[in-house]
């Protein structure tokens, strides 16, 4: 500034007298006004002098004057326009701008421009962040600073008038010219702005509230806002939010419903601040408001969807996980940590590759490019696959099936409507049986796959441990080869007879007829037996055969099997020998039954005559425990092999192939008794000495029990 236009200016600030000019409380108004507008906690109508700023009207500090070269007001005096200063402590002074014993990071400052063309002062506001005022904002200060200017000339005049009449007039036109004015600034805002007496009536009623009601200014000026603007139900809260802030307590926010003319109900943010009168005591109450109707929806909308999404993450059986562009774990469901041995917790964040999926079936190591999931984020495309394994915590693997589905977002939008849509698209790929996490944790990063259909910002994998699946294949091809197996041998038995009877091979020779019929009968009885071993044991394991229990006798039990199965002992020379005396169970007495005429079958097919008086089985009963008793069926036969012991109760596992052939049988008679235990609610086992003979244990219930199926 040339020294000429310094004189000037300062010749010009001592024609108004301003450092004999009262605190004008008007100054003050447009100063809080002005610190309202901008959303600023400070600001201050400052006029620099010859060697001091001084701060005549200011609004969230007390101060009344700096050194001159403290703040930037004599750069903002050199510019056309409202100056601003960002981030003072980049663009203005290391410290920031200091004003008494506080620093700010943000100023902004609109010259006072006087008549003459002089620019005298600013009307600035500061603030503790890095900022930049909105064009509205900027020119609501040029608006105020000019009404400044306003009130410096009116106050001028009124200092020069001689006659009190002609003072009070002129002042009473420039307050209806200022009146004038900020009615028309707060017009021009495009917030709610109400300003309240202290009753609570409204004084001042803006465009953009009547644009939004429905209202006139007219229609509620004088008035008080619960009798049209507030429904109802929300009166009491309304007129108790009002109470607190006469009495001094102002809220930084508050919200509240506004009903409009045609019924409408709008979700406003209100934050509101007081006005001093002359004497500084409360005058009005100024309120600033922003419909947030849209954004309440919005987000009432989006909890709704994230709620849908984690129940569905959680009630799901398989395991679903998301993860980034990094293949770190974004989000993961119940099911999947469970399967993997972890907490969800222990999982988000790490990389799910070198996590679970590093190591291939055959013990070699899985490269991430080779790996599927990341194909899937690169090409963009579902991947399906069948036959992987994954790693738990505890080292071990299990095979899984998975789908990866690349998570593709639309091009970046911004505001409630794009959140809506990206958590509704979330949604829709649920309902396409792909849970997705609507909170998606990791945004693209900058080399993320991008086409006209948005950009790749995931993947989402859903898998299922197909352990139990693989070994139901595995028994299903088992017994379909020994069914297969045991239906062929007797069929082709059966074949051949009847080919030699049939074919009059055996014409000339009756006796080999006969034996050949024979052998047609056995083969057939043999295929019979198979066919109804195999549907019994089915309708035992699928519990389609019901128990009828009831407390039955071991002794009367032991009776009846050893004179069902006497005559066939009688072929080999064997005896029974019965010790059950008082043991009474509770069971279908019929099955228990069948379970002993089957392991007495066995017992006598493989005892082994020993003196004159031929084998014993000893069929034994005691308590063995509180509720529960052990049945017994020992023999005094060849015995069984120690490692044969269990696979003996197999279905289609007998000791020796040849038994089979030697001693018939199915090979289901034992698994049909553990089956039936079983269902009774006991267990079944054998021991057994190799040439001394063999017992076979089992346990039932001595009571009704609710566990029982």
């Amino acid at each position: 500034m040339t020294g000429f236009a310094e004189q000037s200016r300062l010749q010009t600030l001592d024609q108004y007298e301003l450092s004999e000019m009262p605190r004008d409380p008007a100054l003050d108004d447009i100063s809080r006004l002005a610190a309202q507008i901008c959303n600023t906690p400070v600001a201050a109508i400052t006029f620099v002098e010859k060697d001091r700023i001084s701060l005549r009207s200011r609004y969230g500090i007390d101060i009344n004057e700096v050194p001159r070269h403290t703040l930037p007001c004599e750069i903002a005096l050199a510019g056309d326009g409202v100056y601003q200063v960002p981030d003072a402590q980049h663009d203005y002074a290391p410290g920031g701008i200091s004003v008494g014993d506080r620093c700010y990071r943000f100023y902004a400052g609109a010259p006072i421009v006087m008549p003459s063309g002089a620019a005298i002062g600013c009307l600035c506001v500061f603030d503790n962040v890095p900022r930049a005022l909105s064009p509205a904002q900027i020119e609501s200060l040029e608006s105020l600073s000019r009404t400044v200017v306003t009130r410096l000339e009116l106050t001028a005049r009124a200092r020069q008038m001689d006659h009190a009449s002609r003072a009070r007039r002129g002042v009473e036109r420039a307050l209806t010219v200022e009146r004038n004015f900020v009615s028309a600034v707060l017009d021009t805002v495009g917030a709610l702005v109400v300003v309240f007496d202290t009753a609570g009536r409204i004084v001042r009623f803006n465009r953009a509230c009547e644009t939004l009601s429905g209202y006139t200014s007219a229609d509620i000026v004088g008035k008080y806002a619960w009798e049209r603007l507030v429904p109802t139900e929300d009166i009491a809260e309304h007129i108790a939010t009002f109470h607190r802030m006469r009495s001094g307590s102002f809220p930084t926010s508050y919200e509240h419903f506004w009903l409009g003319a045609c019924g409408s109900r709008r979700r406003i943010a209100w934050t509101a601040t007081a006005l001093q009168d002359a004497r500084g005591q409360m005058g009005f109450i100024i309120a600033t408001g922003i419909d947030i109707t849209v954004q309440v929806r919005a987000e009432e909308q989006l909890r709704a969807l994230v709620r849908q999404s984690n129940s569905v993450l959680e009630s799901v059986g398989d395991g679903i996980y998301g993860l980034d562009l990094e293949s770190r774990i974004t989000v993961i469901n119940p099911a999947a940590a469970q399967m993997l041995g972890y907490r969800p917790e222990e999982m988000l964040g790490r990389n799910m590759h070198e996590l679970v999926h590093h190591t291939r079936a055959d013990g070699t190591p899985y490269l991430p490019a080779d790996c599927p999931i990341q194909r899937s984020l690169v090409r963009r495309e579902t991947i399906r696959v069948s036959n992987e394994v994954f790693w738990r915590k505890d080292g071990s693997s299990f095979p899984v099936e998975y789908v990866a589905r690349p998570q593709i977002e639309a091009d970046i939008e911004f505001g409630d409507a794009a959140l809506l849509r990206r958590g509704l698209a979330s949604t829709a790929q649920l309902a396409r049986g792909l849970p997705l996490a609507l909170s998606v944790a990791s945004a693209a990063a900058p080399d993320a796959p991008r086409d006209t259909e948005g950009h790749t910002v995931g993947v989402v994998v859903a898998f299922a441990d197909i352990s139990e699946r693989n070994a139901l294949d595995r028994m299903k091809d088992e017994f379909i080869s020994t069914v297969s197996h045991e239906l062929r041998t007797p069929l082709t038995s059966l074949r051949a007879a009847l080919g030699l009877v049939a074919g009059g091979a055996l014409t000339e020779r009756p006796e080999r007829i006969s034996q050949m019929l024979n052998i047609a009968i056995g083969n057939a009885d043999r295929l019979v037996q198979l066919v109804n071993d195999i549907l019994e044991l089915e309708s035992i394991g699928s519990d389609k055969a019901e128990l009828h229990s009831a407390m039955s006798s071991v002794g009367d039990l032991f009776r009846r099997a050893a004179a069902l199965m006497q005559a066939f002992a009688s072929k080999f020379n064997v005896e029974f020998v019965i010790e059950a005396e008082c043991v009474n169970v509770w069971a279908d007495p019929e099955r228990v039954l069948q379970t002993l005429t089957n392991l007495i079958s066995n017992a006598i097919k493989f005892s082994a005559p020993t003196g004159a008086d031929g084998s014993q089985i000893h069929l034994t009963a005691r308590y063995s425990a509180a509720g529960e008793a052990l049945i017994e069926v020992r023999d005094q036969g060849c015995g069984i092999p120690e490692d044969k012991l269990e696979i003996i109760f197999d279905r289609f596992k007998q000791v020796d192939a040849s038994d089979s052939r030697a001693m018939g049988g199915t090979g289901l008679g034992l698994a049909i008794c553990r089956s039936i235990v079983a269902q009774h609610g006991g267990t079944i086992w054998a021991t057994s000495k190799l040439g001394e003979g063999s017992t076979f244990h089992f346990t039932l219930p001595t009571h009704p029990s609710n566990n029982l199926r």
